[in-house]
């Protein structure tokens, strides 16, 4: 076992081989920099390209999943099917560190909620979304200790989100407002890391929903002083944050200020008595 590893990098074992110094940055390369190895409960940290294929024939492969989203009416069945057939090279691809624009260009259908949690399970055989929650609902006691004790405007901001959980027994209610609470514990913005969408008609908000399509607008946040926000449903359903609406509100009404002061008025005025007073036999208008 002493030059075990040695042979697997002989053999092309993928585990090994990503650590060599050949596959290292060029400021990294030495034998102890930046050492890739699989951190816990990750089974399938470095799998190997499956036999009888080839990096050429994943390649095509991957074209080819490229070729299939571009369509309009997707085959998801196949989608899933080419992204399961391909995570071998795509983790030998995350391991070496890519850029984010150049990877999301070339896996665009991982960045999608399914297949995140689909690409999770293949990493660790663990569900994501359900490992996520339990703990979540293991650990809320002892959060909601912890905000407890959170003084100031944020612990303010936390009690008010917490009191919509007092008389609600529906466990995404309590969720939701854990996970909005931490956020506000961590100095972290709301608006910028949650995003809520409500269902509306496209059509005329007075007709029942059942009889027209629903589609989903951004659900803008209103507090007590932005009230002048409910009136402009244009600027409400255009997908901006309530930061966003707040400065273009801002602007309108600076706008609105500097047109009452009627400074091109004061101006012109002001030339017409400049030039009366070069030339006193024209009398200002």
């Amino acid at each position: 076992m002493m030059n075990f590893r040695s042979k697997l990098s002989r053999a092309g074992h993928p585990e090994v081989t990503v650590n060599s110094l050949k596959n290292k940055r060029k400021d990294q390369e030495k034998p102890a920099a930046n050492i890739k190895k699989p951190r816990k409960a990750e089974v399938n940290f470095c799998p190997n390209i499956p036999s009888g294929e080839t990096r050429e024939s994943m390649e095509a492969e991957r074209v080819a999943l490229l070729t299939e989203l571009k369509k309009k009416k997707k085959d998801e069945a196949e989608i899933k099917k080419k992204m399961q057939r391909t995570f071998s090279i795509r983790r030998q691809e995350v391991l070496q560190e890519p850029a984010i624009s150049e990877f999301q260009n070339r896996w665009p259908a991982l960045f999608d909620v399914n297949e995140i949690n689909l690409e999770f399970m293949r990493l660790t055989t663990a569900p994501l979304t359900s490992k996520f929650l339990g703990e979540l609902d293991h650990q809320t006691n002892d959060l909601i200790k912890v905000f407890n004790a959170k003084g100031g405007a944020a612990g303010r901001k936390i009690t008010a989100i917490m009191a919509k959980m007092e008389n609600n027994e529906d466990i995404n209610v309590r969720r939701d407002c854990v996970l909005r609470c931490l956020s506000i514990y961590l100095n972290e913005d709301l608006d910028t890391l949650v995003k809520e969408y409500m269902e509306v008609n496209p059509l005329s908000s007075e007709e029942p929903e059942d009889t027209v399509g629903r589609v989903l607008a951004s659900k803008s946040l209103h507090y007590a002083k932005d009230d002048s926000f409910r009136s402009n449903n244009k600027d409400a359903c255009c997908g901006l944050s309530a930061y966003e609406l707040q400065r273009l509100e801002n602007i309108k009404e600076k706008e609105a200020f500097l047109s009452s002061l009627k400074i091109w008025q004061v101006k012109g005025f002001i030339g017409k008595r400049a030039v009366y007073a070069l030339s006193p036999e024209i009398p200002p208008s």
